[in-house]
């Protein structure tokens, strides 16, 4: 017959020499930043009893608005309280994770994701004075550089748009 106990023991030794669950955070100071600014990126790996996991290489993980892939961009180590800090930059609307590898004695942790929107710059070159009811050309450039539209308004109360061009393919109008 078998022992009542004997299912409960190896439960005990199954779960005493499986993996450690790894737990990864990521947090960033800003989710919205413009075009060229930096983002400042903390995260933390412990194990499942809050234990720091110091030491550890870290990939930082990307992936873009329609892209169903994450890509690496960077690796870090965590520091000796499993902590990590930096400052990047991006250059598109990107999703970023923190994921650690899987070891025999550890399993792979992946963070939450963040969402990272990045606010285009528009710069323009226009005359400092116009005589009235006069054309005049109004010229410059949308970084990060994407084809599209932009468009001219007036503020009489309300704004109104007055006029359009389209931006060619190195953001230039």
């Amino acid at each position: 017959f078998e022992d009542p106990q004997a299912m409960a023991n190896i439960r005990s030794v199954a779960l005493s020499i499986a993996p450690d669950q790894v737990l990864a955070t990521l947090s960033t100071d800003q989710t919205s930043i413009d075009y060229g600014s930096t983002l400042n990126l903390q995260g933390v790996l412990t194990l499942a009893d809050k234990t720091p996991i110091p030491g550890t290489l870290v990939h930082l993980e990307a992936r873009g608005d329609n892209d169903p892939n994450w890509r690496e961009i960077t690796t870090f180590n965590t520091n000796s309280d499993g902590s990590l800090n930096s400052p990047i930059i991006l250059g598109s609307n990107q999703s970023l994770r923190l994921r650690s590898d899987g070891t025999w004695d550890r399993m792979e942790g992946i963070s939450n994701s963040t969402a990272i929107i990045i606010r285009p710059i528009v710069n323009f070159q226009s005359p400092s004075a116009v005589r009235a009811n006069r054309f005049f050309e109004i010229s410059g450039n949308v970084l990060p550089a994407s084809p599209g539209a932009i468009y001219l308004e007036r503020f009489d109360g309300v704004w109104k748009q007055v006029a359009s061009t389209a931006i060619d393919g190195n953001g230039a109008f």
